[in-house]
């Protein structure tokens, strides 16, 4: 009875060996990152920390005309709301979460279109167009024009105040 050639058998041991070490290897990893992110204070990011709106001359004439843009959960469950105050498009973006962090995850905030103003749709609180009392997100244009936000973290529930080269931080814009 002739024997099989001895390098075919190894062969295939091999390549299980190596598929079986794979899968192992990526069943650890996804364990490894569910118990992490579980861990409380534990920041796993694995999307993206920047949101690119595109071009600040598109989009400020859209909002001015139809109101705030609002984007569904753009990282976990943040919805976002982006809103544009003033007639510089380079100038007076801002982000917001649509929902107030007191209330129940199904009640979100509403633009109010004649009033120019949000509603919470539980509690039936008002927000101003700037989103004060929502969580803000930091904005920023850059030299091309693109809006970027930022989305790694909340920085308060005020908007930020822009400053001019000769106020001091404690000083609000008297404009």
């Amino acid at each position: 009875m002739p024997d099989s050639p001895p390098g075919r058998p190894r062969r295939r041991t091999a390549l299980l060996l190596t598929m079986i070490l794979a899968v192992l290897t990526a069943v650890l990893l996804i364990v490894f990152v569910l118990r992490l992110s579980r861990k409380p204070g534990a920041k796993v990011n694995l999307g993206d920390q920047e949101f690119d709106l595109g071009k600040d001359t598109l989009f400020a004439p859209q909002i001015a005309k139809h109101g705030p843009l609002i984007f569904a959960p753009l990282r976990g469950s943040i919805t976002l709301y982006v809103q544009h105050l003033g007639a510089d498009p380079a100038k007076g973006w801002l982000a917001f979460g649509a929902h107030d962090p007191g209330q129940p995850p199904n009640c979100n905030v509403t633009w109010r279109p004649a009033s120019h103003d949000f509603e919470d749709s539980c509690d039936h609180a008002v927000y101003p167009a700037d989103g004060t009392g929502l969580d803000q997100y930091a904005t920023r244009v850059e030299p091309s024009g693109q809006v970027i936000i930022n989305l790694r973290q909340s920085i308060g529930r005020a908007p930020p105040i822009t400053q001019s080269p000769t106020q001091s931080p404690t000083q609000s814009p008297t404009t």
